[in-house]
């Protein structure tokens, strides 16, 4: 691409979010003529990344010298609609430039026109359908750092010895798929010279896999103390222990030759079967939907299993089945344990979209999740008095 080209798609995405502003009726009617549309504070921002990358490894153990090529664009948008408390947010995804679209930038502009007018909601706890969005940060930083092999070793995981055992709603499936035909993490090899592949890491419910590499693969299974972390003998544990995912990944920039390999997930998919966003809102009644957290992190430790997300965008008070009023962004905050997330979920959408963390470099397959229980908190109150 030429450095004009690559300018260009970001502008092309920016200038999708201020179309969809410019022809609002719902902004229109808020000012007296289009001029009077800036005074809203319309704000468009994010992130267009194209990431190509060509590797090459070689070792006196390997035959020949292994190499893998791989190419992927990325675009994550917010947008806000300042003197309404109003914010939305898209994303997207692709292998190629030919399947690149502008759909982020329309997708954020009309999530904050859908969030103007947001209520308040009080403490309780409730029924809640995770977004997508808000799906991937919990994995991303709760539950798949919990399936991580080194984290294992050092006795870190909230499900420590749980290796073969139920630790999630039967309605949970979780998988790191490394080697699958067009999603966008898909990568032919480790950087330890190793083939990716498909592991299964929660089946059912049950925890069947972690993600490793070679070092901490062979670390953990030749540990006297294996049996008491895993749970089970680690003779019988090899299958599960798999390297698959020893990357040399550096701060969301891809594979670098000067980082040692980690672990790391590549295209985490969570197979559903609930057709809609209307369906699994219908499925939970009365409740909320949670579209979009940040700061999402856990308390005491990973072990411990708590954690705590902050609800900022895209998010609903659901009424009889139905999306119905927005909630204010910034005003609820998710305080939760990971057990009774995953043992409390009731149903997963069908359709996984691609969604991004900043600086990761795993794409998380995120379907919508409803969950029977979820304590949140109201907060910045005093907000209203300033």
């Amino acid at each position: 691409m030429k450095d004009a080209d690559l300018v260009n798609t970001g502008w092309q995405v920016v200038n999708a979010g201020l179309r969809i502003f410019e022809t609002s009726e719902s902004l229109m009617a808020l000012v007296d003529r289009p001029e009077k549309l800036v005074e809203l504070g319309i704000i468009v921002g994010g992130d267009v990344t194209i990431l190509q990358e060509r590797m090459a490894i070689a070792s006196h153990a390997m035959p020949e010298v292994q190499m893998d090529e791989s190419t992927l664009i990325m675009s994550f948008i917010t947008s806000m609609v300042e003197r309404e408390e109003s914010k939305g947010s898209g994303y997207a995804a692709s292998t190629t430039l030919s399947g690149f679209t502008d759909d982020a930038g329309k997708e954020a502009a009309r999530n904050a026109i859908a969030g103007i007018g947001g209520v308040r909601v009080p403490t309780g706890d409730y029924r809640v359908v995770f977004g997508r969005e808000a799906v991937m940060e919990i994995l991303h930083y709760i539950v798949v750092p919990g399936l991580d092999a080194g984290v294992f070793y050092a006795a870190g995981s909230p499900f420590m010895g749980k290796l073969g055992q139920q630790i999630a709603s039967q309605k949970l499936s979780i998988v790191d798929d490394g080697a699958a035909k067009g999603l966008v993490g898909a990568k032919g090899i480790t950087c330890e010279g190793l083939p990716t592949g498909r592991t299964e890491l929660i089946k059912d419910g049950r925890l069947v896999g972690l993600l490793a590499n070679h070092y901490e693969s062979q670390r953990l299974q030749r540990d006297s103390a294996a049996k008491d972390k895993l749970g089970v003998d680690p003779k019988e544990a090899a299958s599960a222990l798999v390297p698959r995912n020893g990357f040399r990944f550096a701060r969301g920039g891809g594979r670098h030759f000067s980082t040692q390999p980690g672990i790391h997930p590549t295209n985490v998919v969570v197979p559903g079967d609930i057709e809609s966003t209307e369906a699994i809102c219908r499925l939970v009644g009365n409740g909320l939907y949670v579209g979009r957290i940040w700061y999402t992190y856990p308390v005491n430790g990973l072990r411990a299993g708590d954690f705590t997300g902050t609800v900022v965008a895209d998010s609903y008070v659901i009424k009889d089945g139905k999306l119905a009023e927005p909630i204010k962004p910034n005003t609820l905050r998710i305080n939760e344990n990971v057990h009774t997330f995953l043992n409390g979920v009731i149903g997963v959408a069908k359709e996984g979209k691609p969604t991004l963390v900043w600086a990761a470099d795993e794409i998380v397959y995120a379907p919508e999740i409803a969950v029977e229980k979820v304590h949140i908190d109201a907060i910045a109150e005093y907000m209203e008095t300033i």
